[in-house]
């Protein structure tokens, strides 16, 4: 009978090495071996690492940093740290340890009352208990170490997945007897890593039964249907899939090139697409099925600048093939026809406004007897469409139109716009679409040098920035320098808040509106000195309020009914975090998140980086001159919390490092991925994964690795698992692993692409956001197609509802 401590130590090697528990022969084989060798285990590691098993686990092309970092995943469940990393693997390479050698040390080494420790803890007493039960004869071949494997690796250091891998146990050895009997079956499975979640392990699974198990999976339609395009060159293949290998095909639609847009109807019982980025000679529309699946033929190419759905009929508009004239056709997909309308003007592909209430698009119009004028697109019947030049604002070939991308439409479908008729300069205008509705508002400027901007929508008005300066002409304009306007789209109701008093000017910086008032900056002089002083302001339009002092720097970063957040920065205390709370009407510094003179908000700080939700801000800041914390501030001092370490943020609008789900945030550092209960009076983060989302992600061409639905959080890991997770503090299984991208196309459903490893080809697969409702649905189709593969473009792929089956 071997010592204690040889099959201790046997089974912390199987673990190391393998990922898996020992099989009762094997362990009690290896362990007497150590024992009559005195305790060593030179002979026996040598056996470990030219075993097969070894071999298909870490093959010979393999570095010895990829071997030591599955090493640490077999061992700790996670990836090494930069150190730990660096140091065992150059003991390996100067041949100081063996592998085996390293991966018991690396076990041994694990600090006691650490989260390491107890991890290995769990997983060395589930694999005595798995060791304990298995029956060998059921616990041969790859297929069966593989499921052997799966099951460990779902143990971490919380005592509850202990619980949960022990209540698991019998459905495993059960299936581990089936799969020893027949592993080819097994082999799709093994492949992407996923044996689990296809609901194949259980008690009830027999030799007889496995194949109509297994073929349950694949066989049941989803809700929901997939559609997506292949990749730039590969657009005109496009792949529907129901969840159904029999329902999952290709479709070639010839005269498709470039990325491709789809937009789904009202009723998500069909889907338009066309190529958005190049010529469109071609429309398709697909109601899900194969044979439902059509090319609309278009009667003149068009290069597409807006596009839009009525009453599920396609609108599309731009400039036709070989011209600068406009074209615009009514796509309807089940009846699938096309027709068009000529247009004297094409809608630009940057810049205009669109008024969806009343559907039309505002944009500026460039012609050789006119120059730049104001023109506007009207689809409100689509019988009927056209885009016509409203007015020749400045006569003859100048053109007067400003900036239409700074226009802003006004609820009643009036236009707010910059233009110059070539008599009082630049100033503020209004259109209701006709000549005669597009007049200037007000002079404010006397002569032929007037000067606005910065329109911002301000309730049912327009606030902006014009020179008011009368030279003694009409005598109804003061002498007010810059300052802050308003207007509702008529003379009469447009009006100057002349901020700093006289003729010196408070150039005033619009931050935005919250809770009815309009907040921004200006200077004012000193009567005494004659020195500005910036401040904040809020105002109602007629009266103005300063909040506080500032240096230069100020931004609306969020708000809603009780309070706003803004980024402020003071000679005090720079660009730090304040609020204005709505029911004690106070406004100030929240925190100094760095504290002392530097700032805590870094430059790309802005509203698009952070988030609100729950009534509380979450944020990235400065905690030290190099280093980032994730915060979530409910306003308060004692309510703004630094969650965990940020990954630092390179450009403004990026937050894919955390997302909010319900009342749960989940966001993603180099330590891991964590959760955050918001309603928590002190929220805290509890980890849900050592191993961080991927960072091989593009996000121009990729779906986003961390995902949601109303309910949970979706994401993918640098080591390929997907997770699905309600912010619980037990973390779940992988649904699926090895995975390349996946898209939630609606609640409870996910299509999955995989590597599949087995068929060197990619996978499908489909999920309902749980373990048991994740499956295989087939190999992606590749050389049949006539392409050497196909690289979907999952990131704009849509779903809508399958035929037949109640979503």
């Amino acid at each position: 009978m071997p010592s204690a401590n040889a099959l201790t130590t046997i089974q912390k090697l199987y673990i190391a090495y393998y990922g898996r528990a020992a099989d009762a022969a094997g362990q009690n084989y290896w362990a007497t071996e150590m024992d009559n060798a005195g305790g060593s285990l030179n002979g026996i590691i040598d056996a470990f690492a030219t075993a097969p098993e070894a071999q298909a686990l870490y093959g010979s092309g393999t570095t010895v940093n990829e071997r030591i970092t599955v090493l640490y995943q077999n061992i700790l469940g996670r990836a090494p740290e930069a150190d730990g990393l660096a140091y065992w693997a150059g003991e390996v390479a100067a041949g100081r340890l063996s592998l085996g050698n390293a991966a018991l040390s690396i076990l041994n080494g694990v600090p006691p009352n650490s989260t390491d420790a107890a991890l290995v803890n769990n997983r060395l007493a589930v694999a005595n208990t798995f060791t304990a039960q298995v029956n060998d004869q059921n616990y041969g071949g790859d297929a069966a170490a593989a499921i052997a494997r799966t099951f460990l690796k779902q143990v971490t250091g919380d005592a509850a997945t202990l619980t949960e891998a022990n209540n698991q146990l019998p459905a495993y050895l059960n299936t581990m007897g089936v799969a020893t009997r027949q592993p080819d079956k097994f082999a799709p499975l093994i492949a992407n890593g996923l044996l689990t979640n296809t609901a194949i392990v259980r008690t009830d699974l027999t030799d007889d039964n496995l194949d109509a198990i297994l073929g349950a999976g694949n066989a049941q339609k989803a809700p929901w249907t997939l559609l997506v395009t292949g990749g730039f060159d590969q657009s005109a293949k496009i792949l529907i899939s129901d969840g159904t290998a029999a329902g999952t095909d290709v479709k070639a639609n010839s005269g498709f090139y470039g990325y491709t847009k789809w937009m789904v109807n009202s009723d998500k019982t069909g889907a338009y697409f066309f190529s958005f980025n190049s010529e469109v000679d071609m429309v398709g529309y697909s109601d899900g099925t194969l044979v439902g699946t059509q090319s609309i033929a278009i009667n003149q190419p068009l290069y597409a600048s807006f596009s839009t759905l009525v009453n599920d009929q396609l609108i599309l508009a731009g400039s036709a093939q070989g011209g600068n004239s406009g074209k615009a056709y009514v796509i309807n997909g089940m009846e699938k026809k096309s027709t068009s309308t000529d247009m004297d003007f094409a809608i630009p592909p940057f810049g205009g406004a669109h008024d969806v209430s009343h559907q039309a698009v505002w944009f500026g119009a460039h012609s050789s007897p006119y120059g730049y004028e104001l023109a506007r697109f009207d689809y409100s019947n689509p019988s009927q469409m056209s885009s016509t030049l409203v007015k020749d604002i400045y006569p003859g070939a100048s053109g007067g139109l400003q900036s239409i991308n700074e226009a802003v439409v006004l609820p009643n479908g009036k236009l707010i716009f910059s233009a110059d008729d070539g008599t009082n300069g630049q100033e503020a205008w209004v259109s209701n679409g006709t000549e005669a509705g597009t007049f200037m508002l007000k002079n404010y400027y006397q002569g032929n040098t007037g000067d606005v901007g910065g329109f911002r929508p301000y309730g049912n008005k327009v606030a902006f920035v014009a020179i008011a300066y009368n030279w003694g002409a009409n005598g109804d304009i003061p002498q007010a320098g810059t300052e802050l306007a308003f207007t509702d789209g008529t003379s009469a109701g447009t009006t100057l808040l002349d901020i700093n008093p006289g003729s010196a000017s408070s150039y005033p910086s619009i931050l935005g509106e919250a809770n009815g008032r309009l907040y921004f900056t200006a200077e004012i002089s000193n009567p005494s000195s004659g020195a500005t002083q910036k401040g904040i302001y809020s105002t109602n339009g007629t009266t103005f309020t300063k909040l506080a002092t500032i240096n230069n720097e100020a931004s609306l970063l969020g708000w809603d009914a009780t309070k706003a957040f803004f980024k402020v920065s003071d000679a005090q205390h720079g660009a730090e975090l304040w609020a204005a709370d709505f029911g004690k009407n106070t406004f100030g510094l929240v925190k100094d998140l760095l504290p002392g003179s530097g700032a805590g908000f870094g430059d790309t700080t802005n509203a698009n980086s952070v988030q609100l939700a729950g009534g509380k801000l979450i944020f990235k800041a400065y905690t030290s001159a190099t280093k980032q914390g994730l915060f979530v501030s409910d306003g308060t001092t004692a309510g703004t919390v630094n969650v965990g370490t940020a990954n630092a943020t390179t450009d403004s609008g990026t937050n894919r490092d955390f997302k909010v789900v319900g009342d749960t945030l989940v966001f993603n550092n180099a330590e891991g991925v964590f959760a955050v209960n918001l309603g928590a009076a002190i929220p805290k983060a509890v980890q849900l994964s050592t191993v961080g989302i991927t960072t091989f992600y593009n996000s121009y061409t990729d779906p986003a690795p961390l995902q949601t639905d109303a309910d949970q959080a979706f994401f993918l890991t640098s080591n390929g698992d997907l997770f699905a997770s309600k912010g619980t503090t037990v973390p779940t299984a992988p649904l699926v692993s090895q995975v390349q991208q996946f898209k939630v196309v609606a609640e409870n459903a996910l299509f999955i692409q995989t590597a599949n490893t087995a068929t060197n080809t990619q996978s499908l697969w489909y999920s309902d956001g749980t373990a048991a409702g994740t499956r295989f649905i087939e190999d992606l189709p590749n050389s049949d197609y006539g392409l050497s593969s196909i690289s979907f473009d999952l990131k704009n792929a849509v779903a809508i509802k399958t035929v037949g089956v109640v979503a």
